[in-house]
């Protein structure tokens, strides 16, 4: 019984610890012609990290306010919002995308990337490295970099960062630290 006791108990801080790791998010889907052709996940981090009067998430020509991005999370809102290419749907949620790096130490920013060809490509950098933020803060149109590096640590949580699948291309980029 005892023995029975702590797998349970071993088994179940296990999925606790995998439960802790999904980061929360906003996913952002843009349609064309009632397909999907991307789907972009940014953590809740990341987006409050950039939420200032004016800024804005920038889809294929469809600006999305940082701050609208954090009240649709908050609210558990479900936004649809057509333009003259087709509809994009913004919903909170969490990262459920797998992995492919595990590692103990949380210490690297892992960037996978899939092409065409489905051959997935993991590229690991250390979190301490500069240029491997400033890399995560250009794509993210980060206007003031160096003030953006010294707040960027809680956004350097395990999990997810950024995703972002394009459907017409059938490429994936998925960027979370492990």
């Amino acid at each position: 019984m005892r023995k029975m006791l702590l797998s349970v108990l071993s088994i179940s801080l296990m999925l606790l610890g995998q439960a802790c790791a999904q980061t929360k998010c906003i996913w952002i889907e843009k349609s064309e012609d009632g397909k999907m052709v991307q789907k972009f996940g940014v953590s809740v981090p990341l987006i409050k990290l950039f939420a200032r009067p004016g800024a804005s998430f920038d889809l294929n020509n469809t600006r999305i306010p940082y701050d609208s991005l954090l009240e649709i999370y908050n609210d558990g809102s479900d936004v649809r919002i057509k333009d003259s290419t087709g509809e994009t749907r913004v919903y909170g949620g969490e990262f459920g995308e797998k992995m492919v790096e595990e590692t103990e130490r949380h210490s690297h920013l892992i960037i996978e990337s899939t092409d065409s060809d489905g051959t997935t490509k993991v590229n690991k950098i250390r979190v301490e490295s500069a240029e491997a933020v400033t890399i995560l803060l250009a794509m993210m149109g980060s206007k003031d970099v160096d003030e953006a590096l010294d707040s960027i640590e809680p956004v350097l949580e395990r999990g997810g960062i950024l995703y972002i699948r394009d459907f017409k291309n059938n490429s994936r980029l998925w960027i979370y630290v492990n």
